[in-house]
């Protein structure tokens, strides 16, 4: 009776692990406010989110190559792109996480699971991050829009700023 009464105490506990490592792997926490101190906030007022990032990096548009430039992201813009090492951008291949709009969306991001992405219902798919192929893609509708989140490589940095987006509408 006692193995019996055993072996139902450890097959609840290992329930109730595994739920809980769904529930914290399949949901993104806000940072910690502590850890980007000092950071600035970006507002896209089109789509409505905001995030934060390093005071010595741009959320850019576009990358002029001749002239070593980022072309800074406005309130207005469909998409922006921040770079984990900036100086990376304009010889290598650097990490990056880029936010762009869709609207009208086709496809279904065959393969990804259902997430919660700070507070919204959203979809995930996560990679191997080799060169070419993302690491980690997030869809989130966002009024007329689908956001999608494209996160190239595996960076801490990249995961601070991405654990700061706030939704504003």
């Amino acid at each position: 009776m006692k193995t019996r009464t055993w072996l139902i105490i450890l097959g609840l506990c290992a329930i109730i692990f595994s739920w809980l490592g769904y529930q914290s792997h399949n949901s993104v926490a806000p940072q910690d406010v502590s850890q980007t101190a000092g950071w600035k906030t970006y507002t896209n007022d089109l789509i409505g989110f905001s995030l934060k990032y390093p005071a010595d990096h741009t959320p850019y548009i576009e990358v002029d190559q001749q002239n070593n430039k980022l072309t800074p992201a406005t309130s207005q813009d469909g998409s922006l792109t921040i770079a984990d090492n900036e100086a990376k951008v304009f010889c290598c291949e650097p990490a990056t996480l880029s936010f762009n709009t869709i609207s009208n969306p086709q496809d279904t991001m065959t393969g990804a699971k259902d997430v919660v992405f700070n507070g919204r219902n959203a979809k995930e798919i996560d990679g191997t991050g080799a060169l070419g192929s993302p690491y980690k893609i997030i869809r989130i509708p966002v009024g007329q829009f689908d956001l999608t989140i494209i996160e190239n490589q595996k960076s801490a940095l990249l995961d601070q700023v991405l654990s700061t987006v706030t939704f504003t509408k």
